[in-house]
């Protein structure tokens, strides 16, 4: 017998070389009471897409798609580097009412879908979705059960969603704060946008916009640096008309 025949070599673990990607989402309410303010919300895509182009370091760190919801939901501008997407091809209409409960469900659907379908590739961070919504729910749709599903995880037995998102809502409009304060996830990670009295649906769209690129902007460099982590805007950062309300803080 060798010295070696009873010991077990161990090898290192193979370096993981997967490119490291911050993964963000707009949830956005395309019901009925959105559209005048719908041709607002493509411009400020378009725009959006624009800007993140200027930085091209930056937008090989993060990705983003869009999903819409109404009284269904569906993935309107998939995942992927959003500087190359067409916004004309995939412009956002109004229909319906507003169902949390199918937003909710289909966005666990698609993070599940984009994460497994690139992770042989990327090194996912937790996706952040912003969530914008101009009104109530529609009543009795279940959206209490259909969130929880997407957020809550338990890491001592695994259950639940482990890839939940930071998740951030922004009220314009007839947009209720008490809901939105629930929506609020992690409460210690993340914060409420609400769009103040006297602000029109079309400036707090532009605010929302451009809230969401210095997210992007910001939380990119941080990946660049080898420590990304979710960087939101602050108070300051999105100026008069809209506030900010940390997670937990009761707003109504």
């Amino acid at each position: 017998m060798t010295v070696h025949d009873d010991i077990r070599i161990s090898r290192p673990a193979a370096a993981d070389d997967r490119y490291v990607v911050l993964p963000f989402y707009l949830l956005c309410d395309v019901s009925g009471s959105m559209g005048p303010h719908i041709g607002t919300l493509n411009q400020a895509l378009a725009d959006f897409r624009d800007a993140l182009a200027k930085d091209p370091v930056l937008s090989d760190k993060v990705q983003f798609g869009v999903v819409d919801f109404s009284d269904d939901a569906r993935d309107a501008i998939p995942l992927g580097d959003f500087t190359a997407a067409d916004i004309e091809k995939h412009r956002l209409s109004a229909r319906g009412g507003t169902s949390y409960a199918a937003a909710f469900t289909k966005m666990g659907e698609v993070i599940e879908r984009d994460i497994a379908a690139g992770r042989s590739q990327f090194k996912y961070f937790r996706p952040a979705v912003y969530f914008l919504t101009d009104g109530y729910p529609n009543g009795g749709d279940g959206w209490q059960a259909a969130f929880a599903a997407l957020t809550e995880f338990d890491p001592a037995s695994g259950h639940g969603n482990k890839s939940y998102p930071l998740f951030v809502p922004f009220g314009i409009g007839d947009a209720d704060t008490a809901v939105l304060s629930q929506l609020v996830y992690p409460k210690d990670r993340s914060a409420l946008f609400m769009a103040n009295a006297g602000t029109s649906p079309a400036e707090a769209i532009q605010k929302m916009a451009q809230g969401m690129l210095k997210s992007m902007l910001a939380s990119g460099q941080s990946a660049v640096t080898g420590r990304p982590q979710h960087i939101l805007p602050t108070q300051q950062e999105m100026g008069p008309g809209v506030s900010v309300y940390a997670g937990g803080d009761y707003v109504s």
